[in-house]
């Protein structure tokens, strides 16, 4: 573990109070990964995990791309206007605040998204001469930041100039940002395999652009008439994975003594002879423990994949964000916003 190179992992959450399944993530990453430094950044505070507990530490400086970012004018083609506008103005509050904090290499994860080998993150970020930015496509043309790792920020910053140049037209999405900029850029994006392939420099790794976990673990129940965390849902990313509804689920292996994998538990998910770095838990059920994660691990990839298994289990949070709703609307109260209790 001393031999790690210590990069600092980033959270961002943008246009919403910090969950508590971030809060949880955030505890779990300090058990498997004790070297790695914890950020969340919003947008106005930076804060840093210590003592289970996010403490901030600074107010973000606007810089001058994220003023400019958030002066544009767009209209969508969708009703989520907001949720894009979060999602991409993201990476704006991301170079503004590790700017400020001086940090040039670093790791960004989605805060459903667990890491689950850092040895590979340490490859990734630890070249010198590469000035590349490495994430996955979930498409052919649409990139996913689940992971994101910069190498230097001056290619981050490209890719907000170029999100900038190209964020007018109502169909762009960060989704569609990345994507383009992944293929067009001349060789400035390191594309992050989503499944074993030996044409690659990962050709024993590969990485969840939010199809594999979303299918083993559970979808987001609010997705759902009943609030069952469904899993087996079909993936629309059979580009880059093959149809997993017809892949043989013994084929994975959870283990729990990989030491090659970089986290203090031993943890490691394997189908043959190729592990998954990291992991994108829709269901929002992200636990504080790492056995409680092995656990989770272990009945959602190795149980048969059966209709109980399909059907999920229950989210008694969003249960309950239905119930309140249901009252508030009984009561002929108002319901400005979307009620979350996760």
């Amino acid at each position: 573990m001393n031999n790690t190179f210590n990069y600092p992992l980033i959270w961002v959450e943008i246009g919403r109070p910090i969950p508590r399944y971030l809060q949880r993530n955030a505890k779990l990453h300090s058990i498997l990964y004790p070297h790695l430094d914890q950020y969340l950044i919003t947008e106005k505070q930076i804060y840093i995990f210590k003592k289970n507990s996010f403490e901030q530490i600074d107010f973000i400086a606007e810089t001058d791309s994220l003023h400019s970012f958030l002066q544009v004018q767009k209209t969508f083609d969708t009703p989520q206007k907001s949720f894009w506008i979060n999602t991409t103005s993201r990476f704006f509050y991301l170079h503004a605040a590790t700017s400020q904090l001086g940090l040039n290499r670093l790791l960004h994860l989605e805060s459903d998204v667990v890491l689950l080998n850092s040895k590979v993150i340490d490859a990734v970020l630890i070249d010198l001469n590469d000035k590349r930015l490495s994430y996955p496509l979930e498409t052919p043309t649409l990139g996913c930041a689940s992971i994101f790792a910069v190498r230097d920020q001056s290619i981050l910053k490209q890719f907000l100039h170029f999100s900038l140049d190209n964020w007018q037209d109502k169909k762009t999405t960060d989704m569609t940002l990345l994507g383009d900029f992944a293929n067009n850029s001349n060789n400035l994006v390191e594309v992050l395999p989503t499944w074993p392939s030996g044409t690659t420099n990962y050709s024993s790794y590969f990485f969840d652009a939010g199809t594999i976990g979303k299918f083993y673990l559970g979808s987001d129940a609010r997705n759902f008439a009943l609030p069952y965390s469904r899993r087996g849902v079909k993936q629309n990313s059979t580009n880059f994975v093959p149809d997993l509804l017809d892949l043989n689920p013994d084929l994975w292996k959870v283990n729990e003594s990989d030491e090659n994998a970089g986290n203090a538990v031993g943890l490691s998910l394997t189908i043959g002879n190729s592990e998954l770095v990291n992991l994108h838990i829709h269901s929002k059920k992200i636990p504080s423990r790492p056995l409680k994660l092995l656990s989770e691990l272990k009945t959602g990839f190795l149980s048969p994949q059966s209709e109980v298994w399909r059907r999920g289990s229950l989210d008694q949070i969003v249960l309950a964000e239905r119930m309140v709703g249901k009252i508030k609307r009984r009561l002929g109260m108002q319901i400005k916003e979307h009620i979350s209790f996760r």
